[in-house]
C-alpha cells in the first residue's frame, strides 16, 4: 500500500495512476464486510425519540479537541480520526471542554506492532485501531498512564437512511462518529486553497467530485455534527488552517447522486469505558 499524491489519504493507487470510484467501493467491500466482529458491540438499541435536526458537538460546551496535522507520509488519518472521536466522547461523558480533556497520543496506534519508523498501514481500517483501543487503551501525550479505553460499535447498515439516523443519534447522544470516505483528487485542494477570514462553509459534494473521475484513495475522518439531511460536520487531520479551521462540511449520502460515500463504507461509534 503506497501513499497518495498528497501523502495524506488512507488508500492510494500506483503513483500517477487513478482508480475509479467503483474499483474503490468494490475493494472496500471485502475488507469491511461482516459488520461487528468479535469484541465489537453491535448497534442494538437507540434513543426512543428521534435525534435533533441539527447538532454540533462544538456548540455550548465545546467537547471537540483541537485540530491536529497528521503530517506523516503514511496512512495516519485513521489514527487521528479514532483519537479525535475517543477524546471528544470522553469529554462529553465527563462534561469537559475540549481544552480540559485528555490529549491522547495518535502514534500509540502505530507503535505496537510496527517498524522502527513508527508508521504501519495495518491500522488503515478503523476496526483495527479500535480493537487496539479496547485491548491496550490510548496513552496520554507525555505519559503512558492512565490510559483511556474505548469500545466500538458498528453503525453501518444496508439501508442508507437507517445508517444516517443511527449516526445522528450517536453523535447527538454519545460523541463523534468515525467514517471512511472516498477521496477524490480535488478534496485536499478544496480546503488547502481556502484563504477567507473564517471557516469555509461550502459543502463538499456533487459538483466537487469528478464523476467519473480520479479517486486517489480513501480518507478516515471524525464526524462531530450534522445539519438536517444535508451535510456532516467533519473534523479533519490536515491542520487547523486547512479549509479555514480544519473542519469541513461533507454532503450526506443522497441515494444515487455522486458523493463521497462517507456514510456508506465503514462507520463506527465509540464508547469510553470506565
Amino acid at each position: 500500500m503506497t501513499t497518495s499524491i498528497t501523502n495524506r489519504s488512507v488508500l492510494a493507487p500506483t503513483p500517477g495512476v487513478g482508480i475509479t470510484r467503483r474499483h474503490f467501493i468494490n475493494s472496500t467491500a471485502a475488507l469491511t464486510a461482516g459488520g461487528a466482529t468479535e469484541g465489537f458491540r453491535p448497534a442494538a438499541s437507540w434513543a426512543a425519540s428521534p435525534p435533533p435536526n441539527n447538532f454540533d458537538l462544538r456548540d455550548g460546551v465545546n467537547y471537540v479537541t483541537a485540530v491536529k496535522d497528521q503530517g506523516l507520509k503514511c496512512n495516519a488519518c485513521t489514527a487521528f480520526a479514532v483519537v479525535a472521536a475517543v477524546e471528544c466522547t470522553y469529554n462529553k461523558k465527563n462534561n469537559l471542554p475540549g481544552s480540559g480533556g485528555p490529549d491522547l497520543d495518535e502514534m500509540d496506534l502505530f507503535t505496537n506492532p510496527g517498524p522502527p519508523s513508527g508508521c504501519v498501514t495495518t491500522h488503515w481500517w478503523p476496526r483495527h485501531a479500535l480493537a487496539y483501543c479496547m485491548t491496550n487503551g490510548l496513552k496520554r501525550e507525555g505519559s503512558s498512564n492512565p490510559r483511556v479505553y474505548a469500545a466500538a460499535t458498528y453503525l453501518l447498515t444496508d439501508k442508507l437512511n437507517e445508517t444516517k439516523e443511527k449516526m445522528k443519534d450517536w453523535i447527538s447522544s454519545r460523541g463523534p462518529v468515525i467514517a471512511v470516505m472516498v477521496q477524490y483528487d480535488d478534496f485536499y485542494q478544496f480546503g488547502k486553497d481556502w484563504t477567507g477570514p473564517g471557516p469555509n462553509t461550502a459543502v463538499y459534494g456533487p459538483g466537487k467530485q469528478k464523476d467519473p473521475g480520479k479517486v486517489v484513495g480513501g480518507h478516515t475522518i471524525a464526524i462531530v455534527g450534522y445539519s438536517q439531511n444535508q451535510y456532516w460536520i467533519c473534523k479533519n487531520s490536515w491542520g487547523p488552517g486547512w479549509n479555514g479551521d480544519g473542519f469541513v462540511y461533507i454532503e450526506q449520502g443522497q441515494g444515487n447522486r455522486a458523493e463521497t460515500y462517507i456514510d456508506l463504507i465503514d462507520v463506527w461509534g465509540v464508547n469510553v469505558l470506565p
